[in-house]
């Protein structure tokens, strides 16, 4: 409530410090097409709406018929509730620069499948592990992930912007992008060494300015989308002004999932397929806009296309993401940490500015879909490896140029370069919201050979809007759209090139300017996975991964000892980058060959084919826990693995299937287990919390299995019988507990106990466990009651006077029972609401009837003995 009021007074001051205008006249232009429908129905609904307000407008200060929502300061923009039949009354005394309807963000569908093989991170992982995404913060926007999950443990800090609720959804994205594979050997994200964060979507509006800058945050990731929209709305114009007021923050969004259907307003509205972005806000142009690809980079049909509004590219690039662009989003987002670690690296500790980590993360993509770039994949698909390549061999330029002048830069081309591209960016200043073009400040780039005196234009899409033009492939011209240019030069001539940036139209001071250079060499073949110390699946499918600019047939093989060689295929399509092997059902260390023509052979790194192992508990006792899990064939040697301060480590090797911890020499809950393959760690297993199991000191659970009139059986599940000697069953007689029937050195971690001795009323059970070392381990004592004929049982009987008595019954709330003396008097009556009640006697010593009572009537009579 307080927020609210200091939100509003600040908003109301902040308004009439403006000069006064007439406000009487009003344009529907300023509003959405959305917002005006809803305007001509004058309805008595509310509405949430957001307005860029004009410095030179005033309200009255009295009679104000909204509620204030939000105000973002940097763009001007508020976030307001007003009915629907007083919207143009109030936006009438705006008189806004433009006004639009704020829809509900919503988490673009994912199901959660993590592959980083495709977009080359394992391979970046593998090659430089030291860049894994330390010191970076990255910002999660959408709901509440689950900070307590050890994926990112102790890794994560509380922003004060995080949503109060939590979604799977959101932990999802945060594993994608920062998991460590504590959990899981599945769960391994880009940036694996990265702090997190998370902000609430409740606001589509950017996070204020002094966030990202009081907690260093560089990345934000927005897995989320609203309805299609296409133009430059006020969360378009914002996040703009967000990326200008913060240079090294680079806000990555999802495309969407609605690539298989057409817009309903702008310029592409109708076209199926094409100007699907969900939300306003994924038209700004100093952001990353990311589509979806599956296993073998084909874009998803539901990954939301381009163009913008206003006919440039979007998405500007594609990641894997199964089923959705939620996490092909948060992937891009741990891939830019490792790319501004890297530079950080290799700069003194500065953060590179989001236009050059834009600039190094497009131009590192491999071309997929149409050549060079389109509205589906747009430059192409994330290459994680060449982007930080890309950074680490320097091979990155930064200037900035003024209207009308031009900058020159020189770059040398060895021989034997399959491809020359480059990509130009710059953070534009914002345009005015509801802009009809985006791009403010134009930027034209070319390439020269002045040996030849060839030049090469960027590569440019046709954004005439009709599906024909759309699907058109690129061409070279001046683009006077995007502040993003690419171009390329196929098999270069070794010599020097310049690449000319030109000012052409700078409305500022000057305009800031990065370039990313790639170089691609021919006939080359590289594995990417396996890559050094990868495991795969024993006899599953694994996907084998590959770059080359090899076309054709070749010969694939294996070798565990690198002397005898397995065909897997001798058709093996170079182009396609992948193979789907079912790899042989063996645990062993292996290598993989390519046989090429014009190439000598290509091994690969040594890799590991491996099982899973499954870890259980065996018990939970005070002093200790045994672990256990499945043998795997061929293996002697198990590493035991424990989730430190915020990785898993490995903490000790085992011969045997099972390890006893002690607890006084490690506190950690959380252990996996792999096997040894050939001296090499193999599959990890899943992670356990030993003590979230139910795992007791031994026994893991005992209860009634089935009950009779005549006889109870009783069913023991035990987590290990290490020690175990002897296991008895225990029945209460009295005060004491006397052995039933016993199993000496039992073989079965399950047993079943009969016994047929019962007695009316309620009888005890427990387990006892006999030990090696002659200790004794009990279970929790199990009651069973027993009703021999009538539904009420009274007991102790007799009772000694003065001590209380149980009544227990079978069906709780159906009965009453009157106490009858032998003169036949009503002496008590209880209605019997719980299945066993106490109540308190003060009777005469003496013979005493139990009348039962049902809503039909009478049902028996017990007699009860006093003494």
């Amino acid at each position: 409530m307080l927020r609210s009021s200091i939100l509003m007074i600040s908003f109301f001051f902040f308004l009439v410090s403006f000069a006064q205008k007439d406000t009487s006249r009003f344009r529907y232009r300023q509003l959405s097409v959305d917002l005006q429908r809803l305007i001509s129905k004058k309805e008595k609904d509310s509405v949430e709406i957001v307005v860029a307000i004009n410095k030179d407008s005033s309200l009255p200060r009295t009679g104000l018929k909204f509620r204030l929502l939000e105000h973002y300061l940097p763009a001007n923009i508020i976030k307001i509730k007003v009915k629907q039949d007083q919207l143009e009354e109030v936006l009438k005394l705006f008189n806004p620069k433009f006004a639009s309807i704020s829809h509900q963000p919503k988490e673009e569908l994912t199901t959660g499948s993590l592959d980083i093989s495709l977009n080359k991170l394992n391979y970046a992982h593998s090659l430089l592990p030291e860049v894994n995404g330390e010191g970076v913060v990255i910002s999660i926007k959408e709901q509440q992930f689950d900070s307590t999950d050890i994926d990112y443990q102790n890794r994560y800090f509380n922003s004060g912007r995080a949503a109060n609720s939590m979604t799977t959804h959101a932990s999802i994205m945060a594993t994608i992008a920062a998991g460590a594979a504590n959990s899981s050997p599945f769960a391994m994200g880009a940036a694996p060494a990265s702090t997190i964060t998370s902000s609430s979507f409740s606001s589509l509006l950017p996070d204020p300015d002094s966030v990202f800058q009081k907690y260093n945050i560089t990345i934000q990731n927005h897995s989320y989308g609203t309805a299609v929209e296409s133009f430059y709305g006020n969360e378009a114009f914002a996040y703009d002004v967000s990326a200008t007021n913060n240079p090294g923050l680079l806000h990555v969004f999802s495309s969407g999932n609605s690539g298989d259907t057409s817009g309903s307003n702008g310029l592409y509205v109708g076209l199926k397929g094409y100007g699907n972005l969900t939300g306003n806000f994924k038209h700004a142009k100093n952001i990353l806009t990311v589509g979806a690809v599956d296993s073998f980079n084909v874009v998803e049909s539901r990954s939301s296309k381009g163009p913008a509004f206003d006919g440039r590219v979007k998405p500007e690039l594609v990641a894997f993401g199964a089923d959705g662009s939620s996490g092909a989003a948060a992937m891009v987002s741990g891939a830019i940490a490792l790319v501004q670690q890297a530079y950080r690296n290799s700069h003194s500790g500065i953060t590179p500015d989001a236009a050059l980590v834009k600039a190094v993360i497009i131009n590192s993509a491999d071309d997929i879909g149409n050549l060079h770039v389109d509205y589906s994949s747009g430059y192409g698909s994330l290459n994680a490896w060449k982007a930080v390549s890309t950074v680490l061999e320097n091979r990155i330029l930064s200037d900035s140029v003024s209207s009308g002048a031009s900058k020159t830069f020189p770059i040398s081309i060895p021989a034997g370069v399959l491809q020359l591209k480059v990509t130009v960016a710059w953070t534009d200043v914002p345009a005015a919201p509801n802009a009809v073009k985006a791009l403010v400040n134009d930027v034209d780039a070319k390439l020269l050979s002045p040996a030849t005196n060839e030049s090469w234009l960027p590569w440019v899409l046709s954004s005439f809007p009709h599906v024909d033009s759309l699907q058109r492939p690129a061409h070279r011209m001046l683009d006077t759209l995007n502040n993003v240019e690419q171009i390329t030069i196929d098999h270069p001539q070794p010599g020097i090139y310049l690449l000319q940036v030109k000012g052409t139209r700078i409305t500022t001071d000057r305009q800031k300017i990065f370039a990313a250079i790639q170089m691609d060499t021919a006939n080359s073949f590289t594995w990417t996975f396996p890559s050094n110390g990868s495991q795969i699946i024993a006899g599953d499918n694994n996907i084998l991964r590959w770059q080359t600019d090899l076309a054709g047939a070749a010969k694939l093989e294996y070798s565990y000892d690198g002397s005898n060689w397995q065909t897997i295929s001798d058709r093996v399509s170079l182009e396609k980058a992948y193979y789907r092997w079912q790899a042989p059902d063996v645990m062993k260390k292996a290598i993989l060959r390519m046989s090429v023509n014009s190439l000598p052979e290509v091994i690969s790194d040594t890799f590991v084919i491996s099982k899973q192992t499954r870890v259980q508990v065996g018990f939970n006792c005070e002093d200790s826990f045994l672990l256990y899990w499945n043998a795997l064939p061929a293996i002697s040697n198990y590493q035991i693995y424990r989730l430190g301060d915020q990785y898993l480590q490995p903490v000790t090797a085992a011969q045997d299937t099972f390890i006893v911890v002690q607890k006084s020499q490690d506190q950690s809950l959380f252990y996996a287990v792999a096997p040894v393959v050939d001296g090499l760690p193999g599959i990890k297993s899943y992670t356990i919390n030993y003590a979230a199991l139910g795992v007791g000191c031994y026994l893991r659970g005992f209860y009634v299995l089935e009950k009779t009139d005549a006889f109870v059986v009783l069913k023991a599940e035990l987590g290990s019988l290490y020690n175990v000697i002897q296991i008895t069953l225990q029945k209460r007689i009295g005060n004491n507990f006397v052995d039933v029937s016993s199993i000496s050195s039992p073989l079965d971690l399950s047993f079943l106990f009969r016994d047929s001795t019962l007695v009316q009323g309620i009888q005890y059970y427990r387990l006892q466990l006999r030990l090696l070392n002659g200790a004794a381990v009990y279970s929790e004592i199990v009651p069973v009651f027993h009703f021999s004929s009538l539904p009420v049982v009274v007991y102790p009987n007799p009772v000694q006077q003065g001590i209380p008595v149980s009544l227990l019954t079978s069906e709780p709330g159906r009965y009453q029972i009157d106490i009858i003396d032998v003169q036949g008097r009503k002496v008590k009556e209880y209605k019997l609401q719980n299945q066993e009640e106490r109540i308190p006697l003060i009777l005469s010593k003496g013979i005493y009837f139990i009348r039962i009572l049902s809503d039909e009537g009478k049902v028996g009579v017990q007699k009860l003995v006093v003494y």
